[in-house]
């Protein structure tokens, strides 16, 4: 058998299952209590080829030829772990991103968390591309199948690795140096993202910690000028004073009698964190809530009600269109669209949601790929906001996923991990923890609570937040006078431009110099991936 070496840190080898793209054993040593990143090697057997590999431009062009003559053959791609990814190689570019068609998972006993992740990509429509981590579960992708079901895989897996990587080659003392160079790498790399921090803030966004405020609806030029290509936040007075929710929406009665005649989804927890990481048998586990379908009174009832011996705490947040289908007959109360936005963004929303809660309903930090216009109707919402820049400050990590049930009979919330196993990327970051719980976060996530300090507004009745995709936010509410607050949102769909792949690139840099909290979470305690 012979072997070629990929200076992404694969070794391909032909074999007779086909092409192999091999990750090289390594070794994880800890230096000062710090786990340190493995380093990536490349064995070049050819001699002749060695010599021909002076820059990274060569290598790429070499490789890339190289792989070029293999599209249409069945690969395996081995990843850490021993997880192996197996599928026909569709396509490679010149940056040595790679494509797979019909892509499976080649032991599915020893990774069975691996199908179900792979099933929860292929509903939906929308094809997006997937980077695939080490820990062969995609963060992007599987982010987006659990907030909202149309992204689809798409049969389309982009294997990719960072080309910054050095080739190794000579004897050890070589190699010696070559780790110490890549430990003072991502030293200066953390301080470089640091600096982002700063200049983003500086240039663009202020440091202030406010959000730009506008009185009046912009013109659609001034919007995506100021604002949309920006990719920055604003809050928008008086923008939706023409609505008649404005005022027929204070009324219980109004409500109940337009949405009588149908049952409506509701999201019950013992706690009002839906979509939040809670503890379970000594291990912190990604929730989601128990839903029910309920008459609208009823629902409304159980909202405002949170005085409940039970602890009890409902919100309405379907998040597929719900105030479309579900609340259609509240539809005419609303703009269908916000006619601004949808000039300025060339389309109509993908969709209209509803949400009402009360004091008790919070959403933990978390951002999606769409823009976002948020209106508040009653109450108020209190937002924190991040830019995408500042992804390592929510230490992001894979979390064992659970669903809570709720038994009308006895009152009490079971938490139950989910089966088959499947496990979702979160944001570490609780931004208002508990006086006993402070000082662990303050320890764990230094880059969030010693960093920049985010960006805070609240919405009141006839406002709305342009909130850019990709932003990292956390929601809570105060409550009108009735116990409620209600809010429509729409998303437009965000253009997967240079600014995401921005995001991506800035997303793989990993930050091992700094502190790696320890986190009571059972799965990946290997990870060495920030986010």
């Amino acid at each position: 058998m012979s072997s070629h070496g990929l200076i992404l840190g694969f070794v391909v080898a032909w074999a007779y299952s086909g092409i192999v793209f091999k990750r090289l054993p390594h070794h994880v040593t800890r230096a000062g209590g710090t786990l340190e990143q493995p380093r990536f090697e490349t064995r070049l057997v050819k001699p002749v080829l060695a010599r021909h590999l002076h820059g990274l431009s060569t290598h790429l062009q070499l490789f890339f030829s190289y792989f070029k003559e293999l599209v249409g053959r069945e690969v395996t791609v081995e990843l850490k772990n021993d997880l192996a990814i197996r599928g026909t190689l569709h396509s490679v570019d010149q940056y040595l991103n790679i494509k797979l068609e019909n892509t499976r998972v080649v032991d599915q006993e020893k990774y069975p968390h691996m199908l179900s992740v792979r099933n929860c990509f292929i509903r939906g429509s929308v094809v997006r591309y997937v980077q695939l981590p080490p820990e062969g579960v995609d963060v992007e992708l599987l982010h987006d199948a659990t907030r909202r079901e149309t992204v689809s895989l798409s049969s389309l897996t982009r294997v990719s690795q960072s080309v910054t990587h050095s080739c190794s080659f000579g004897n050890s003392h070589q190699r010696g140096l070559e780790d110490t160079r890549s430990k003072d790498n991502r030293t200066s790399s953390m301080e470089e993202i640091e600096t982002l921090w700063k200049e983003v803030r500086e240039l663009s966004l202020g440091d202030s910690g406010r959000v730009d405020h506008l009185e009046c609806p912009p013109t659609p030029l001034q919007f995506l000028r100021d604002f949309v290509c920006q990719n920055k936040p604003c809050i928008i007075s008086n923008a939706t004073l023409h609505w008649p929710a404005l005022s027929s929406w204070t009324h219980d009665s109004y409500l109940t009698g337009a949405l009588s005649s149908a049952d409506f989804s509701l999201h019950l927890t013992p706690h009002g964190q839906a979509d939040a990481l809670v503890p379970l048998d000594g291990s912190l586990c990604f929730s989601s809530a128990h839903v029910q379908r309920m008459p609208f009174p009823e629902a409304l009832n159980l909202i405002t009600n949170n005085e409940s011996p039970s602890k009890l705490v409902a919100y309405a947040q379907q998040q597929n269109n719900c105030f479309l289908s579900e609340y259609s007959a509240l539809a005419a109360d609303c703009d269908p669209h916000i006619p601004w936005a949808s000039e300025a963004l060339g389309c109509l929303p993908d969709a209209v949601n509803m949400w009402i809660g009360n004091h008790l309903s919070t959403t933990s930090f978390h951002k999606d790929h769409y823009e976002n216009l948020y209106a508040v109707v009653t109450g108020q919402k209190h937002f924190l906001l991040l830019p995408p820049t500042d992804v390592h400050r929510m230490y992001i990590r894979m979390y064992p996923a659970a669903q809570y049930s709720y038994s009308h009979d006895t009152g009490e919330f079971k938490l139950e991990l989910e089966k088959p196993d499947r496990y979702v990327p979160w944001c570490s970051v609780d931004p208002y923890p508990s006086p006993e719980d402070r000082d662990k976060q303050l320890s764990n996530f230094p880059l969030y609570f010693d960093g920049p300090k985010p960006f805070r507004c609240t919405l009141n009745p006839g406002d709305i937040l342009y909130l850019p995709s990709m932003w990292f936010h956390h929601v809570r509410q105060s409550p009108d006078s009735r116990g409620r607050t209600i809010a429509v949102n729409y998303w437009y769909d965000m253009q997967f431009d240079i600014k995401y792949a921005y995001f991506n690139f800035l997303q793989s840099i990993h930050c091992l110099s700094i502190k790696t909290p320890t986190l009571p979470v059972t799965m990946h305690e290997d990870s060495d991936s920030d986010a």
